[in-house]
């Protein structure tokens, strides 16, 4: 048996965790059930080819000229962009989880996703949200503003 009054970790009969603490003669003095947290699994740091981490210069300046975005939709979109999977893909989330994320009401974030939706940085398949192949490779772009395509130029102001 244990010292005594020392608290030992038993599995019950339901499958629950306890703590239980014992006198010296082995009686049961108190029994608590003991919640664990599992472990966060900690963030995708590598990227497959065709995704982005990080954001050209001209890119940060078209974000700074959008005129429709709001504080809000900024804030969501990168809460979004830490979400990235592979592919492009937005990892899965509700849009009540967001919205206490921000520390607004849902139908807030759901007029921050339109614009998002409506300005072609995000698409939605089925279920799943994707950031387009042509805001990502709008975000990949080296070349400065001159030198961009006229047709890339105007999509994306």
């Amino acid at each position: 048996m244990s010292d005594k009054n020392t608290p030992i970790l038993e599995i019950g009969d339901d499958g629950k965790l306890y703590s239980v603490v014992y006198d010296e003669n082995g009686k049961e003095i108190s029994r608590k059930q003991v919640y664990v947290m599992p472990e966060k699994p900690p963030p995708r740091t590598y990227y497959k080819r065709g995704e982005f981490a990080l954001m050209s210069k001209l890119f940060m300046k078209m974000l700074a000229t959008k005129k429709n975005y709001s504080n809000l939709t900024f804030r969501l979109f990168f809460i979004l962009y830490e979400r990235i999977e592979f592919d492009n893909r937005i990892a899965t989330f509700r849009q009540v989880e967001l919205a206490n994320e921000l520390e607004t009401r849902q139908p807030h974030v759901s007029d921050s996703l339109k614009v998002l939706l409506n300005d072609n940085v995000i698409e939605k398949r089925g279920h799943d949200y994707y950031f387009t192949n042509k805001f990502v490779s709008f975000a990949n772009a080296r070349k400065t503003k001159d030198e961009l395509p006229k047709s890339q130029e105007e999509n994306h102001e």
